[in-house]
């Protein structure tokens, strides 16, 4: 009877972490149907250097696996009150905080943009959201992530879309990521010039799909 009575409850835990697995991922697709009139694409770069302009999106199929890896190497019950953060720099139009946000209660989620049009169409998509609640955890800022008034120490979850960017753009990244505490988890397209005594890597080949292939594969890395 013991027996039995375990069985039945643990099929229906896992009745219950499937059910709150689709609903979360169903969703994020319903959310993330603000963006269906926002293109990031097509908009004036010319105030920027052309290695920053270069553009892509990660798929919504893409977000699901972001927040999966960082769920795995920086779980919520290791992430402090106060560090419960997650950061995209070079947020584009917002997709990826936005679906972090939805996906995550838990955290807040910030966005560091440097082309004014993309930063202002991010600032639209999060106002077409129709909770409260979700707008107050996602920040928008239009800056340079490389701005030394951007604040990022407070991450534990941090992602960088960094396929196209020059050698010096990616070792002035890796200065500022020096800035993380502990523990925190960096998701990168490409990979980074990082100390190998202050960051881990975790893994060089992790399959999140973005709008140029679903077959893309990011570094993943950890601050120690």
């Amino acid at each position: 009877m013991k027996g039995t009575v375990q069985t039945t409850r643990k099929s229906i835990q896992n009745k219950r972490a499937k059910t709150r697995h689709t609903s979360g991922t169903r969703g994020l697709h319903d959310i993330m149907g603000i963006f269906n009139s926002i293109s990031g694409f097509d908009v004036n770069t010319i105030s920027v250097p052309e290695s920053g302009t270069t553009y892509g999106e990660v798929s919504t199929a893409g977000i699901k696996a972001l927040y999966e890896k960082f769920k795995v190497y920086a779980p919520l019950v290791k992430c402090p009150q106060s560090r419960r953060r997650f950061y995209d720099l070079g947020s584009g139009v917002g997709k990826v905080v936005v679906g972090i946000a939805t996906l995550c209660p838990e955290f807040d989620c910030y966005g560091i943009e440097i082309i004014p049009e993309r930063a202002r169409l991010a600032v639209n998509a999060v106002g077409k959201l129709h909770s409260a609640s979700l707008q107050r955890r996602i920040h928008l800022l239009h800056k340079s992530f490389l701005d030394p008034s951007v604040q990022i120490r407070d991450a534990s979850w941090v992602f960088i879309s960094n396929l196209c960017f020059d050698s010096e753009t990616q070792g002035a990244i890796a200065t500022r990521l020096q800035e993380l505490e502990p523990g925190a988890v960096i998701i990168c397209s490409r990979q980074l010039p990082l100390s190998q005594t202050q960051f881990t890597t975790l893994e060089t080949a992790c399959i999140i799909p973005m709008s140029w292939s679903n077959s893309s594969s990011c570094w993943i890395y950890q601050r120690v």
